[in-house]
């Protein structure tokens, strides 16, 4: 291979290259900010599950005690249906 056809061969295929390069770079850097994105957002959704869980949680301890407090109604309602019977 000659001078002239390296020449001519960069010529022809070195345009295509170097936008074949940009390309591959440009895709690894959407592939790059994408997964960083991810990582954020799977972060946050985590942080927010623990919240929901905690939420749920605290609402299930206020309902058994409105259940209890419900409950010792019922008794003390009762109690004094049966005492005004008397």
């Amino acid at each position: 291979m000659t001078t002239t056809d390296l020449i001519e061969l960069v010529r022809t295929l070195g345009a295509p290259l170097i936008f074949a390069g940009l390309a591959f770079w440009f895709i690894r850097y959407q592939f790059d900010q994408n997964a960083a994105e991810r990582a954020e957002y799977n972060e946050r959704d985590a942080a927010n599950d623990r919240r929901a869980f905690e939420l749920a949680e605290r609402s299930n301890e206020a309902m058994s005690k409105l259940s209890e407090a419900v409950a010792q109604n019922t008794r003390a309602i009762e109690h004094l249906v049966n005492h005004l019977a008397k």
